[in-house]
């Protein structure tokens, strides 16, 4: 028996937007596919034809020049997740993993079964390995991942903590909802929850152990058959380079996450603005009270972002995203954690905390920190590359 300490949470989800820069590529031989139509796939894995049923999101004005996003040739291979979300009072446990349809296929009961017979103390998570499963630890994001072996090779159990929602199934069906979407599959709603049954094999059951409530999700993403014969226009425009501009700022037991991606030159102009505002913010309650500058917009949150402000600027407008997440046990390493995440979404090394240590208060450098009163805000200003076919960071990575 094996006790994991916990290690940082997650950002979620979180999850601030990229805009998309077009790019263009010379002409080269490449595969063309034939795919199951759209409602096949979303029939087989518990969703709508049409996801005019899905639950509405938030209307939020999209930033001029965004292009609609697509999925990248590596997107498209035949795969299967199988997901698992724990509520346990403050805390729910993730446990997730991704691979190959037919590989997978016999690891459902077994991962099931091992998910259902973790047990949790003080905030840690016991058990025993399966024969054969080995054991890695931690990383700033996760708080474990256990090897499994399967026909395919080994495969990854990701398994993450974070704070736990005030309604414990409006939050699953958030991550449910999240889940799907990374496979290209429309959402499903609160009733769909409601009516699941123990079954595993669907594509989405529950199980109660003991006092607690277990939600499975098993979904699958189609792949597709292709010939090398059909030269055909790439679709997928190169990388261009972006300027992040994001802010940590913790207070007691809650983080707050501000986060703006755009061209260079564009958010480099909006820093000192966006750096004033962060300051300006006021909080109690667990909610932030602000006044916008002239000509800034604010749309409503959702379950991963208490809202979205709409900046205007020189290349049109910007979604400047605020999110709010639990504090991890040690402030430093957790704005680490983040700040690496946020570094490896524009394609750049991770930082060390001796450099969050080390850092002045000048905004302009890629990290920074400013005192404010009794806390301090962590500002990160970095520039690198996104392409526009880049997947968000989920919620729970």
């Amino acid at each position: 028996m094996k006790l994991f300490a916990h290690h940082f949470f997650a950002l979620a989800l979180f999850t601030g937007c990229v805009l998309a820069i077009a790019g263009c590529e010379k002409d080269e031989q490449i595969r063309s596919y034939s795919v199951d139509k759209p409602s096949v796939v979303q029939r087989e894995n518990g969703g709508e034809e049409s996801a005019a049923d899905a639950p509405a999101a938030p209307a939020i004005t999209k930033p001029a020049g965004r292009p609609p996003r697509a999925m990248n040739a590596a997107a498209s291979k035949a795969e299967r997740m199988f997901a698992a979300h724990v509520p346990l009072g403050k805390d729910v446990w993730y446990y997730k993993m991704t691979g190959p349809i037919d590989a997978m296929e016999p690891l459902i009961k077994p991962l099931a079964d091992f998910v259902s017979s973790v047990k949790y103390e003080n905030g840690k998570a016991v058990w025993n390995l399966p024969e054969g499963w080995k054991e890695n630890p931690g990383t700033g994001m996760r708080y474990a991942t256990l090897i499994v072996p399967s026909e395919a090779g080994p495969l990854e159990l990701a398994i993450f903590r974070l704070n736990n929602g005030p309604d414990e199934v409006a939050h699953a069906l958030a991550n449910i909802n999240r889940w799907r979407g990374q496979l290209g599959l429309s959402a499903i709603t609160t009733e769909a929850i409601n009516k699941a049954t123990d079954d595993i094999t669907q594509p989405l059951s529950k199980r109660k152990v003991g006092d607690r409530t277990i939600y499975f999700v098993n979904i699958k993403r189609k792949g597709s058959s292709s010939s090398a014969a059909t030269p055909q226009k790439p679709t997928s425009p190169a990388a261009k380079p972006v300027r992040m501009f994001a802010a940590i700022v913790p207070q007691g037991k809650e983080v707050w996450f501000y986060k703006m991606t755009g061209p260079v030159e564009t958010v480099e102009a909006l820093v000192k603005p966006l750096a004033d505002f962060i300051q300006s913010v006021k909080y109690a309650e667990g909610k932030a009270s602000w006044k916008l500058p002239a000509g800034w917009k604010e749309q409503p949150g959702n379950q991963f972002r208490f809202a979205t402000l709409i900046v205007p600027s020189q290349s049109g407008p910007l979604e400047f995203t605020v999110s709010k997440l639990g504090a991890g046990p040690e402030e430093v390493p957790y704005v680490a954690a983040n700040i690496n995440r946020w570094r490896g979404q524009l394609g750049l090394k991770g930082i060390q905390i001796e450099d969050i240590n080390k850092a002045t208060d000048d905004i302009t450098k890629p990290i920074s920190k400013q005192k404010l009163g009794d806390q301090t805000i962590y500002y990160v200003n970095i520039v690198g590359k996104k392409s526009s076919q880049g997947m968000r960071p989920p919620f729970a990575r």
